[in-house]
């Protein structure tokens, strides 16, 4: 047979494979595959078996190393410590050292300005009238913009010269930033000396204690004198002197005089404000009394009441210009004498 046919039929036989047109039991590669298969699988389970001895030989070694550095902290300073610990040592200095290099070339990568990052330029300020300010930059760019050639004035600070959380409950709801000093003042009557009087002087002398320790601040300072037919009304402290206040005043009327203090310690100017005001009680009874006392407590309140509570149950009216100078500071008083101040509560 020519050589030409013989190739001719190789090729036949060839392409037959190839294409696989043959039954589906006489795969001719199917041993092939197989076999490569298994040896696939071999070379495999090799490799991991390796890499499992490679770990275990490692965890050992690291156990070994850390046993053998327990031993040395645990011998004597003089002692000296086997090659594989200075080793160990060194590799541990040498870590954070290179670590503490990338964090330092970190930091300074990040430091470093972007490329499209537009940098300021020295800028020269030239005042052209009261109203105008002309901005020359790097680029030599004018921009005319409208503003105050002035520094603005920084907001006055504002101290409020009483611990009393009723009066600080209060002055938050204004909203301005202020803060709270105890004045330390004495607060002791005068002989023959008015509830009036003596709530204006308790509370100048609260605003100057603190003026003290304040020279350039706006100083608050308010307290209140309460009195049932002449007779001062002192906070109770006890659930037996609460007993006694409302029993005295049961289908009475109760006068409470609030005053406030703002002084000025820059410019030495004070402003002051009495703020009256008259409660009318109920006729109550002992159970009465004793039901409101268990429930709201008010052994800090002088009256023995409060009206912004559960007191108001116990009144039968309330007359006053300000219903807030009744809980211990009068705001629309406090408002007219920051104004008068300079002292904008609404900006």
């Amino acid at each position: 047979m020519p050589q030409r046919e013989r190739d001719r039929e190789q090729q036949f036989v060839f392409d037959q494979i190839v294409h696989r047109h043959f039954p589906a039991g006489d795969d001719p590669f199917r041993p092939i595959g197989l076999k490569r298969f298994r040896i696939h699988l071999g070379l495999r389970r090799r490799k991991l078996k390796q890499h499992l001895d490679m770990q275990r030989v490692l965890e050992g070694a690291e156990t070994t190393l850390a046993s053998e550095l327990q031993r040395a902290v645990d011998l004597q300073p003089e002692a000296r410590m086997p090659l594989r610990l200075r080793h160990a040592a060194q590799f541990i200095v040498e870590r954070s050292f290179i670590r503490a290099q990338r964090i330092a070339q970190a930091r300074e990568i990040c430091n470093r300005p972007r490329p499209l990052q537009l940098r300021a330029g020295p800028r020269e300020l030239k005042a052209v009238d009261d109203r105008l300010v002309r901005h020359t930059g790097a680029n030599g760019i004018i921009l005319k913009n409208l503003c105050q050639n002035k520094v603005m004035p920084s907001p006055r600070r504002v101290i409020l010269a009483s611990t009393s959380r009723y009066r600080r409950a209060l002055l938050e709801r204004l909203g301005m930033p202020f803060e709270c000093a105890d004045p330390q003042a004495n607060e002791s009557a005068l002989p023959g000396e008015v509830p009036a009087a003596m709530a204006l002087r308790l509370a100048e002398a609260k605003a100057r204690a603190v003026a003290l320790r304040a020279p350039d601040a706006l100083v608050i300072g308010s307290d209140q004198v309460a009195s049932c037919e002449g007779v001062r009304l002192d906070k109770p402290g006890t659930h037996e002197n609460a007993v006694r206040q409302l029993t005295a005043m049961s289908g009475k009327s109760a006068d409470f005089d609030t005053a406030v203090v703002v002084l000025d310690t820059r410019s030495g100017k004070q402003g002051a404000r009495v703020v009256p005001c008259r409660v009318t009680f109920r006729s109550l009874g002992r159970g009465e009394i004793e039901a409101y006392l268990r429930r709201e407590r008010p052994y800090d309140c002088a009256g023995s009441a409060k009206a912004e509570g559960l007191g108001i149950a116990l009144i039968a009216r309330i007359e006053t210009g300000d219903p807030t100078s009744l809980i211990g500071l009068p705001l629309i008083a406090l408002t007219e004498l920051l104004a008068e101040a300079g002292f904008a509560v609404l900006g």
